[in-house]
């Protein structure tokens, strides 16, 4: 055979980009990274916020807002456990009061930041003697200080 008959050796497929590891930031940074976006437009990177939650704005998709101790509060647009369930189908819930670390894009809608399509990382409960709860500050404050404490119903107005 002559020239150009062989074949030619095809190219190597490319080894793929790995996904870069995601940037843990505080969520003062997190506003400010998402803010800077334009309407609706998110960042290709993902990023690693933590906070408390302290509003849960759909029970259904998990949107929520958590706030960091300086009071700075990222609003949380959907919400998904590490195997992918959304919030209402994940087992155990995470609830106002807890901590939680996520796992997402950010960007802004309507001039407000948000973190998009949340995976939560780590969730620790809240403590019961924090979050408001009347029936469990009372056995909280009797447990500590070893006294008693009446619950009574509000007083009815006939």
């Amino acid at each position: 055979p002559g020239k150009g008959d062989e074949e030619p050796t095809p190219e190597p497929e490319p080894e793929p980009t790995p996904e870069p590891d995601p940037v843990e930031v505080s969520i003062a940074d997190a506003i400010a990274i998402g803010a800077a976006k334009e309407h609706n437009t998110f960042t290709e990177e993902k990023y690693i916020v933590s906070g408390v939650i302290v509003e849960i704005a759909s029970e259904t998709w998990g949107n929520m807002y958590i706030q960091d101790s300086e009071g700075n509060k990222l609003y949380i647009y959907g919400l998904y456990d590490a195997d992918g369930n959304r919030y209402d189908a994940m087992a155990t819930k995470p609830a106002v009061g807890d901590t939680v670390t996520l796992v997402g894009i950010l960007g802004q809608y309507n001039g407000n930041a948000q973190m998009k399509n949340a995976t939560m990382t780590a969730h620790t409960p809240g403590d019961p003697a924090t979050t408001g709860d009347p029936i469990m500050l009372a056995v909280v404050s009797m447990l500590v200080s070893g006294g008693v404490v009446a619950i009574l119903p509000k007083k009815r107005e006939f």
